[in-house]
């Protein structure tokens, strides 16, 4: 894939992470941004994409989730909860 150079700028703490995390990882800085961005970009087409309801379908059936008693009367209070906590690293 062709790339084009950008320029981003950080914060010095967050320039430090990702220096750290490249370290740790033995790759590049751009590299780890790279990961970081198609990363949030996956879930941001699972949130704005139609077809993101039949994934969250899935993964609720994979984790075997029941969910609240209370979901048919709170969905709207839960999806912003959830959204706002990101996904769960298990």
């Amino acid at each position: 894939m062709k790339q084009k150079r950008t320029q981003v700028y950080f914060e010095q703490e967050t320039r430090k992470k990702l220096d750290h995390l490249a370290r740790l990882k033995g790759t590049s800085m751009a590299e780890v941004v790279r990961d970081y961005v198609d990363e949030g970009l996956r879930n941001e087409k699972i949130i704005s994409d139609a077809s993101g309801l039949i994934e969250l379908a899935r993964l609720a059936e994979k984790e075997r989730w029941n969910g609240p008693r209370d979901l048919a009367e709170r969905h709207n209070d839960y999806f912003i909860e959830a959204f706002e906590e990101g996904p769960s690293e298990k």
